[in-house]
């Protein structure tokens, strides 16, 4: 689902096809210092992790975490 588009962005709600992003993400040095860590180690937990938060946020709440994207 798109959220919002401009010109040169995209915005859309999480999709278990981001889990290999989503493990690049929580494994950079620079969020598991200043964020810290979320236990997800390989692909299983990174398809969790979305299941489990930003799925699960959005069910629940109507938002959650959004994935931002440069426009080709």
């Amino acid at each position: 689902m798109i959220v919002l588009e401009t010109p040169r962005l995209g915005l859309r709600e999480l999709e278990l096809s981001d889990a290999p992003f989503i493990l690049r993400l929580l494994n950079e040095p620079s969020f598991l210092e200043f964020i810290g860590d979320r236990q997800v180690r390989n692909l299983n937990d990174a398809e969790r992790y979305i299941r489990e938060g930003p799925m699960a946020s959005v069910a629940a709440h109507g938002h959650s975490l959004l994935h931002v994207h440069l426009r080709n």
